[in-house]
């Protein structure tokens, strides 16, 4: 079992709603022997105690700063501190900038089923996924929007991070592992890691290119392979729930050949391509950007 010494520190975990955080916190916090902080778990019993849902409590610390700096001010307590701990928080990444800091993501059809199914978030009941995934999006761009704004910090971009994983066909299990696997062996200052589900990868060739790496941007919410489609295909076949990729671009951000990684997006998203390669695969994106 991998140890925790008190020189690595502390391991903060951000991410999608829906994407195990809590899961992932809980299980690793217990394989490292250290302690688990929560700042979900603070903002779920602030919005039952107050009789509100989590979004509505979203909305209310819109014009109501004291609920954010009530669970700021446990983060700062957090990076002063000498105890190593896993942290479960959207802003520890940027409370707690000596942490290791991981993202997870999630394909959004699968987080709205995963805590519509989850009879501890009482707070957060839906009438049928389609609800659940539209309030999910409400509740995120909330608080990006918030802390944003207060905070000038943008939580959806992904350099912000060490490593991010998709959880989107792995179990809570084996993201502990990767996180572990990806701390030891992390050296500050180098690129973010990213390991995706090939089936959130979408296609902007027909043909599969020789390269090795998977290469990809990262384009309002999805990835798009920019070279590498016969990585991502062989693992397509292989049924392999995560591989390890490269980010080239992110948003306005450009790519080597000038555009920015939207218009890459924009100019390369054929819905034609898209539907051949789930044909060519046996598969289908369960969520597809509109166009």
């Amino acid at each position: 079992m991998t140890s925790f010494s008190r020189a690595t520190h502390k391991i903060s975990i951000a991410g999608d709603l829906g994407s195990g955080k809590s899961s992932v916190t809980k299980a690793l916090a217990l394989a490292l022997h250290v302690q688990r902080s929560s700042t979900g778990d603070i903002q779920r019993k602030l919005a039952a105690d107050m009789g509100m849902s989590t979004l509505e409590l979203n909305t209310y610390a819109d014009t109501h700063p004291e609920i954010d700096q009530h669970i700021d001010n446990q983060l700062k307590l957090l990076e002063s501190s000498s105890e190593p701990c896993v942290i479960d928080s959207r802003l520890a990444w940027h409370f707690v900038p000596s942490s290791f800091k991981v993202y997870l993501l999630v394909n959004p059809v699968i987080a709205a089923t995963r805590i519509s199914g989850d009879s501890s978030r009482q707070s957060e009941r839906y009438q049928d996924i389609s609800e659940a995934q539209q309030k999910i999006l409400e509740r995120k761009l909330s608080e990006n929007h918030r802390f944003m704004v207060t905070y000038g910090v943008d939580c959806t971009r992904l350099r912000n991070y060490d490593l991010v994983i998709d959880t989107s066909q792995i179990l809570p299990q084996d993201v502990v592992a990767r996180i572990q696997q990806e701390r030891a062996t992390w050296i500050p200052g180098q690129p973010t890691q990213l390991w995706l589900s090939p089936q959130e990868l979408l296609p902007t060739k027909n043909t599969e290119d020789d390269g090795q790496l998977v290469g990809v941007i990262y384009s309002m919410g999805r990835f798009f392979i920019v070279h590498g489609h016969r990585r991502v295909a062989a693992a397509l076949t292989a049924g392999e729930p995560s591989i390890h990729v490269q980010l080239i671009a992110q948003d306005e951000e450009r790519l080597p050949q000038g555009s920015t990684a939207n218009e890459f997006a924009t100019a390369q998203f054929h819905a034609d391509l898209i539907r051949l390669w789930e044909k060519r695969y046996n598969f289908t994106f369960k969520h597809i950007p509109l166009r």
